[in-house]
């Protein structure tokens, strides 16, 4: 076996397959990391109030404003107003004047108070955050009465106003909006690695290379591009091919009996399909159902209850007795049921006594058989047989295909080739 390659478009398509899971991935991560930084690490609500300096004098006449530029000046003021807000002598006075006995003074500016500026300008705002919304509110009216009454007493020239009044049960909400932006990155790449991961891990048969990398067996049609219920004349036009090359390989065989079997049971409507095509071009057919798993194609026929397969390879019945042409199906072939009984020791000299050799007058027998794997029977059944193998892309396994590969390696050479649906 060769090493398995790596296929990017499959990983793409994979992808794609998985987009519905990398967004929900993606909303829900979003979610649950804004709402989790929302309630575990959000310190509560915050009220803010903004101020304005500004100069009460057009002119610049005043004693400050002959030393110094103006923008200086107002600069050096909106410093010492911001030092002064965070200020633990101020934050004391707080404490003491709204009777808050267990809040600290340290505490607070470090975890409580947030006091912002611009780099230039004379607007400040500061920012009281508390786990109680109501006294967040009340602290902040207390800071916007405080400075204008502290300021009044530092400067005639300038003036502090309030431009923006405290708001009342503001929710801090940005460590939560960057910890939802940031669970909506994880969310996408952890789910978009975990879909890449898993295709990688795969041990599904989904290229032809993967068949190619199992087995020197050649694959002679492809029809798992075609999607169901959209491609019937690719699929009609497929199977005219394949009927081609069965009729080209089997041309020197006397009454060739084509055993077509898998790993999983899709090769039922290959059956079908195939019989229906090599009747269209002038042979007289002979299908016969051996698929114990699940007989889907006696069911299609309508012939589920009648004797058939089983009853002839234990000798109580002939062909011709249960022959039929189906009742549910408008039959192009003559067709051979699953039948009642159970076969378990059939060998290939049973199978040619009591089913090959009085089958001789059709030019093609074809039999639709559960995986090989499964059933000792077919096994020895395919000793008297060629061979078609039918493997399904995305739902075969790779040790299940090696599993098949090695109960027909006796046979190798008379498979005609690997057929994918």
């Amino acid at each position: 076996m060769r090493e398995r390659e790596i296929d990017l478009k499959v990983l793409a398509r994979d992808l794609k397959k998985g987009f519905l899971w990398i967004v929900v991935a993606t909303v829900l991560m979003a979610i649950i990391c804004g709402m989790g930084a929302g309630r575990l690490l959000q310190k509560g609500y915050t009220s803010s109030v903004s101020f304005l300096i500004h100069n009460n004098e057009q002119n610049t006449g005043n004693s400050n404003s002959i030393y110094m530029d103006r923008d200086s000046v107002m600069n050096t003021l909106v410093f010492n107003c911001v030092e002064l807000a965070k200020s633990k002598g101020l934050v004391e006075e707080m404490v003491s004047e709204n009777n808050i006995p267990d809040l600290s003074a340290d505490s607070f500016i470090e975890n409580n108070l947030k006091v912002e500026k611009k780099e230039r300008g004379s607007i400040f705002t500061v920012k009281i955050t508390e786990e109680d919304p109501e006294l967040s509110y009340t602290l902040a009216n207390w800071y916007a009465q405080k400075m204008q009454d502290v300021f009044t007493n530092i400067s005639e020239e300038y003036s502090i106003k309030v431009i923006g009044q405290p708001v009342k049960d503001g929710v801090d909400t940005s460590l939560g909006m960057k910890a939802g932006i940031l669970g909506a990155i994880l969310g996408f790449f952890l789910s978009a690695l975990i879909i890449i991961v898993k295709s990688l891990l795969s041990s599904k048969v989904k290229t032809v290379a993967d068949v190619e990398t199992c087995t020197d067996i050649p694959v002679i049609a492809d029809f798992s591009g075609i999607r169901k219920g959209k491609g019937e004349k690719q699929i009609e036009d497929k199977i005219g091919f394949l009927d081609n090359v069965v009729e080209w390989k089997l041309k020197d065989v006397e009454n060739p009996c084509l055993l077509l079997t898998g790993v999983d049971d899709d090769v039922s409507e290959l059956t079908y399909r195939l019989g229906r095509s090599l009747v269209r071009s002038g042979n007289k057919v002979l299908v016969a159902d051996l698929n114990s798993k699940t007989s889907t194609l006696t069911g299609r026929m309508g012939m589920t209850d009648a004797k058939g397969m089983a009853e002839i390879l234990a000798g109580s019945e002939s062909p011709k007795s249960v022959t039929g042409s189906g009742a549910k199906e408008e039959s192009s072939f003559d067709f051979i049921p699953l039948g009642k009984q159970e076969f378990q020791s059939v060998d290939a000299k049973g199978f040619q006594a009591n089913f090959l050799d009085q089958c001789r007058d059709y030019d093609y027998i074809l039999i639709n058989a559960c995986s090989i794997n499964q059933s000792p029977a077919i096994a020895r059944i395919a000793e008297a047989t060629y061979a078609l193998i039918g493997i399904t892309l995305e739902k075969s396994t790779i040790p299940e295909f090696e599993t098949l590969l090695k109960h027909v390696d006796h046979i190798k050479d008379h498979i005609l080739g690997i057929v994918l649906n």
